[in-house]
């Protein structure tokens, strides 16, 4: 079971025969803020709008690839302000032995990865619409360098 937590850089993979648990650097190449709540409201918004943020992975089946989601750091915003709250994202990609073989930082603004799917033709994310009735997805396929 391969695990990603919010506030650590590395990805957790537990063996369910054995009951171990492995630990793997996975985390951003840029720089990496994660500091300890402190329990208020506001404290819990700039906690979330100012640290570096790990979320899903995916594994990928066809390429034999995993990709974990990272919501960058926000500086630029208004507290009062939603629409300002939109983290930049970025995905790390490690092989099947959880070492970090590439990075990409998505151009495209979305809040939504967690519908995020990995299909034959690569990794799928929804990015934001401007028509509820229709969901529009990114692709990204990895390429060797």
């Amino acid at each position: 079971m391969v695990l990603s937590y919010p506030a650590d850089d590395r990805v957790a993979v537990y063996d369910i025969v054995t009951g171990t648990t492995q630990h793997y650097f996975a985390g951003y190449s840029k720089k990496d803020v994660i500091h300890q709540m402190n329990g208020s409201r506001v404290d819990d918004a700039l906690q979330y709008l100012e640290n570096t943020q790990y979320a899903n992975i995916h594994f990928d089946p066809y390429r034999n690839l995993y990709y974990r989601f990272v919501r960058q750091p926000l500086f630029d915003y208004n507290i009062n302000d939603r629409e300002t709250h939109l983290k930049n994202r970025s995905i790390i990609i490690l092989d099947s032995g959880f070492n970090k073989v590439g990075e990409y930082d998505l151009t495209e603004k979305t809040n939504l990865s967690r519908g995020a799917f990995v299909s034959e033709e690569g990794l799928h994310i929804q990015t934001l619409s401007e028509d509820d009735d229709f969901m529009k997805f990114i692709t990204l396929k990895p390429v060797k360098l």
